[in-house]
């Protein structure tokens, strides 16, 4: 995905995209840099998840805040069940990005697929995307 369509995307405002690229660390630098005006946020299975920028710092609140305390959770489906603003979860602000790292391992479990089907419409509305990277 180039950077112009990722930009197309956040326009129109794109709830979920995925992208599959043979280098991910690249691609995640990439995507951060294209969306660096966005308040972003990484997750992975190892680190949880992690400020992308200082405006994501800022959107994960204090120290003692809800996302704050679960940020190391190496579970997909808590995680984004945490940032669904429908839900209990914690409202991120508008335009708020989450980069989920090694997403294709969530594919083929249903608890991560339903949480984020769950936080589609929701997040199609305020502008908030969360971006999938896995290999190709």
């Amino acid at each position: 995905m180039t950077g112009d369509r990722l930009r197309r995307c956040c326009d129109v405002l794109v709830p979920l995209v995925s992208i599959s690229t043979p280098d991910e660390p690249a691609t995640l630098a990439s995507v951060a840099e294209i969306l660096a005006d966005r308040p972003l946020m990484v997750w992975d299975c190892v680190r949880g998840l992690r400020p992308g920028n200082k405006a994501g710092d800022e959107a994960m609140g204090p120290a003692d805040s809800p996302l704050r305390d679960h940020m190391r959770t190496a579970d997909p489906t808590e995680m984004l069940d945490l940032v669904n603003q429908n839900g209990s979860g914690v409202k991120l602000p508008e335009g708020a990005t989450i980069i989920v790292s090694g997403a294709h391992r969530l594919c083929d479990k249903p608890g991560p697929v339903q949480a984020l089907v769950n936080l589609r419409d929701a997040y199609k509305v305020t502008g908030r995307m969360v971006v999938l990277i896995g290999p190709s």
